[in-house]
């Protein structure tokens, strides 16, 4: 269920509620009858080509760590400028206990990050059919229990350009690169996590009907 509210002098805001389900997979059954159990709110602001976003998301027993039981959070702020072709965008974002965006190791069973701090800056240009784009985003060391796991973090580039074929057809091009370290791997000898690079590159068409 979600309610988005009417603009009030360039500000609105939405509230979703998800009712819980009657899940019994093993990993919430200690508590399963809120599982799936969301809520969701946002305030939005927007004014002359500026735009701020605040949300925040609770997820009931989203997270089970042996006999603990822990609620999912997820909270963003974003802000920028998007108008006379220029768009400038920040971000961060805080979560805890929630699995998606978690580090597994698998010389460590049960050891599942918990906490997670990240940032992202964009800025887009247009001139003419071309709209050349750059994006950097940087992830903090993720926490156990409160204790850094060392270089765990991340940091990703991706730059790209977006070429009008016409007023409705757009050709998309991207290249990135993010360096991180690797859940999969074993620790190193000094117990941090290992670093690997990951390229990609990516080609596209969007087409509005």
């Amino acid at each position: 269920v979600r309610y988005d509210s009417p603009d009030f002098g360039g500000f609105n805001f939405n509230v979703t509620q998800q009712m819980a389900d009657s899940s019994m997979e093993s990993q919430y059954q200690p508590n399963f009858s809120t599982n799936g159990q969301n809520t969701i709110v946002g305030l939005n602001y927007e004014n002359s080509g500026f735009f701020a976003k605040l949300g925040y998301g609770l997820y009931k027993h989203n997270h089970v760590s042996g006999a603990d039981v822990g609620d999912g959070q997820v909270a963003r702020i974003e802000g920028g400028y998007d108008a006379n072709n220029l768009f400038v965008g920040l971000a961060y974002q805080y979560t805890k206990d929630m699995p998606a965006y978690d580090a597994y190791h698998n010389d460590a069973a049960g050891s599942i990050a918990d906490e997670t701090h990240e940032a992202a800056v964009s800025v887009a240009y247009t001139m003419g059919a071309v709209t050349p784009k750059v994006t950097y985003a940087h992830g903090w060391d993720q926490k156990i229990a409160g204790s850094k796991v060392s270089n765990s973090g991340y940091d990703q580039v991706i730059i790209g350009a977006d070429y009008a074929l016409s007023k409705r057809t757009t050709a998309l091009v991207s290249a990135g690169w993010m360096n991180a370290g690797n859940a999969d791997k074993a620790l190193d000898s000094d117990g941090n996590m290992q670093d690997d690079d990951l390229y990609s590159v990516g080609v596209g068409l969007r087409h509005k009907f």
